[in-house]
C-alpha cells in the first residue's frame, strides 16, 4: 500500500482523499462451524485492510496538514448479524478504528468518516447469492435486494460531500445513504456535543433494533 501511495504520489501529486471501499463477506453459518481461514481472511480484508491503507496515507496528510479519509462501512457493523458474524463484526471494528484516526488526526486538520453505502448489488453481493451456505443462513439477504437497491449513485454523492470539507466538523461520524446528511452537517457542533453517531455501549433500555437486513 506505502508502494502504491508512492507511485500515486509520484505521477499525480498529493494524496488529499482517500477512499477504502474494498471489502469481502465471511464465512456464513454459527460461528463455530466457521472455517478458521475464511474468518481471518474476512478480517484482514475487513479491517487490516483500510488500516494499512491508512497507515500509508495519513503521515503525508498529517505532514501536509490537509487531507480527508473515508472507509465504506456497513449498517452491519451497528447490530449482531446473525451466521455472518465474520462480516459484521470486522465492520463494527471499522468504526471504531475510524473514530480513532478522526480524534487523532483532527489536530493535523485530517478527517475521516465511515459510511453505510446501502443495499447495493455488488460482486460481494453475488458470494451472498451464489453460494449454497449463503443462501441457507442469509435468506433474507436475497429478499432486501428484491425489495429495493439503493443506487450506487447515492454513496458517490456522499461521498462526495464529504470530500468537500462540508462535513468535516462531523468528523469520526458513520454515516448512512439515508441520512440528511446536509442538515447533519449543519448539526455538528450538537451531534458532537451529545457524543452520537458512533459505537458506544447502551445504559439504558432501548427498543430493540429490527434483524438484519429488515432496515
Amino acid at each position: 500500500m506505502k508502494q502504491l501511495v508512492a507511485d500515486t504520489e509520484s505521477k499525480l501529486g498529493a494524496v488529499d482523499i482517500a477512499v477504502s471501499n474494498a471489502a469481502i463477506e465471511g464465512p456464513f453459518g454459527p460461528m463455530w462451524i466457521n472455517d478458521n481461514d475464511a474468518w481471518k481472511r474476512c478480517l484482514l480484508t475487513n479491517v487490516m485492510g483500510p488500516f494499512n491503507f491508512a497507515q500509508a496515507v495519513l503521515p503525508g496528510m498529517v505532514e501536509r496538514k490537509h487531507g480527508r479519509l473515508i472507509n465504506v462501512g456497513s449498517g452491519g457493523g451497528l447490530w449482531a448479524v446473525p451466521y455472518d458474524t465474520g462480516y459484521s463484526t470486522t465492520k463494527a471494528a471499522l468504526i471504531r478504528l475510524t473514530e480513532g484516526i478522526a480524534i487523532e488526526a483532527e489536530e493535523h486538520n485530517v478527517y475521516a468518516w465511515v459510511i453505510h453505502p446501502g443495499v447495493v448489488h455488488t460482486g460481494m453481493s453475488d458470494t451472498v447469492l451464489n453460494s449454497e451456505d449463503g443462501r441457507k443462513w442469509l435468506p433474507a439477504y436475497e429478499q432486501a435486494l428484491e425489495r429495493g437497491q439503493t443506487p450506487i449513485e447515492w454513496a458517490a454523492q456522499l461521498t462526495n460531500f464529504l470530500a468537500s470539507g462540508a462535513a468535516d466538523g462531523l468528523t469520526g461520524c458513520f454515516l448512512s445513504v439515508n441520512d440528511d446528511y446536509r442538515a447533519l452537517a449543519a448539526q455538528a457542533q450538537e451531534i458532537k456535543d451529545g457524543d452520537m453517531r458512533t459505537l458506544r455501549l447502551k445504559l439504558v433500555p432501548t427498543q430493540r433494533p429490527p434483524r438484519a437486513f429488515q432496515r
